[in-house]
């Protein structure tokens, strides 16, 4: 008979997304950094350009002055309209990500208040029901019973048995594939199960839950098993 100890911690869940999903690295950072102070010195030397190009008196303009003023605006406003961008990009970047933290820190202690400031700890032990033991088989036995009298089509299969043993809304204990073909076995020797063998699922017999009781007390010794009294000691 084998068991597992289990512990449950209530405590402020993981959260489901990455908090720093979009954040800028450091590198990340230093190179927006570089290429806005790159961009507003190209708008510098555009600025320079113009004020040069640009003519004392009307009467000066000419066709070369106006494609360099032109050409000379046109650099200063995309470079600085793309630094003013990647700036401004880079800013709601991080209160974005600031946000985030601060909502998430806002969830923690709310959590941690409504536990009064403790984590709480379930303990619990889950054992794996074995055919060997008296008890276990009288606890599957009567598990069937109420599913069979459910309506549950042949709830001694292998299938049906496998997995958590669930009686009156509480886990009894879980059944494994091997041990769940033997507990078949053994209810039908027990005469549980009318009608069963090869290729046949057999129906439920017992019609009470007395009545199980009754036929695993009494028929326990078909089994060649540990009788009982031993069980219990």
């Amino acid at each position: 008979m084998k068991g597992a100890s289990l512990t449950e911690s209530i405590r402020p869940v993981r959260a489901q997304m990455d908090l720093d999903v979009g954040r800028l690295t450091v590198r990340e950072a230093v190179q927006l950094v570089g290429f806005t102070v790159g961009l507003l010195f190209v708008a510098t030397l555009g600025a320079l350009l113009l004020w040069l190009a640009w003519p004392d008196y009307y009467e000066d303009w000419s066709g070369v002055r106006l494609v360099f003023a032109s050409f000379a605006g046109s650099v200063v406003l995309f470079s600085g309209g793309m630094a003013v961008l990647v700036a401004r990009l880079t800013i709601e970047d991080w209160k974005e990500y600031r946000l985030r933290l601060a909502d998430w820190h806002a969830v923690a202690i709310e959590a941690y208040e409504n536990n009064g400031g403790r984590e709480v700890v379930k303990e619990m032990t889950v054992w794996d029901l074995t055919p060997s033991m008296t008890l276990h088989t009288l606890a599957v036995a009567l598990a069937c019973h109420r599913r069979a009298v459910q309506g549950t089509s042949a709830p001694w299969s292998v299938r049906e048995l496998t997995g958590p043993i669930m009686l009156g809304g509480h886990r009894l204990g879980s059944v494994s594939k091997g041990a769940a073909e033997e507990f078949g076995r053994d209810l039908s020797t027990l005469g549980l199960i009318a009608g069963r063998g090869p290729g046949k699922a057999g129906h439920w017999s017992a019609q009470s839950e007395g009545e199980v009781i009754d036929l695993v007390v009494a028929n326990w010794k078909r089994l060649g098993k540990a009788t009982i009294e031993h069980d219990e000691q």
